[in-house]
């Protein structure tokens, strides 16, 4: 059995109206869907009860001379990096989050270039299964990259 994604008060995690609207203003991004099994790991980071967002935001951040920001965590392993991400919130639009968690992650001012890509995936476990969706964006930069 399923639970719902997220409240009923909350925004959808996917809001067809908004995706179009962020196409028309940076590009109509790549669509893909993938089903996956959830590993223990998985099990405990989406199948809680506190759920406090919607999706997350992707975004690759490229300095003018093609160097691109990847970041790593101390809980990562020592040769894991990855592009910057963060939460939408339940109720916050989309480039609000990005511009959000580019600030609290970067502090850089920067340009969008494109909207890459909105993946939606399905992770099952059992019987069970939980919905999320990436929205990835390509963005500029001319200030030096921390």
């Amino acid at each position: 059995m399923s639970r719902p994604d997220t409240p009923l008060s909350s925004l959808p995690m996917i809001d067809e109206g908004e995706v179009q609207i962020l196409a028309q203003a940076h590009g109509t991004p790549i669509r893909r869907h993938f089903d996956l099994d959830a590993d223990l790991f998985m099990v405990a980071y989406r199948w809680r009860e506190d759920v406090d967002r919607r999706a997350e935001v992707v975004f690759a951040i490229q300095h003018e001379n093609g160097e691109i920001l990847l970041h790593t965590k101390a809980w990562y392993q020592p040769t894991f990096y990855r592009l910057p991400s963060g939460g939408i919130g339940l109720d916050e639009g989309v480039e609000a989050a990005l511009y959000r968690e580019i600030a609290e992650e970067t502090g850089l001012a920067v340009t969008p270039k494109r909207f890459l890509g909105l993946y939606t995936y399905d992770f099952h476990f059992g019987e069970t299964q939980r919905s999320f969706a990436s929205y990835v964006f390509h963005l500029t930069t001319l200030e030096a990259i921390p």
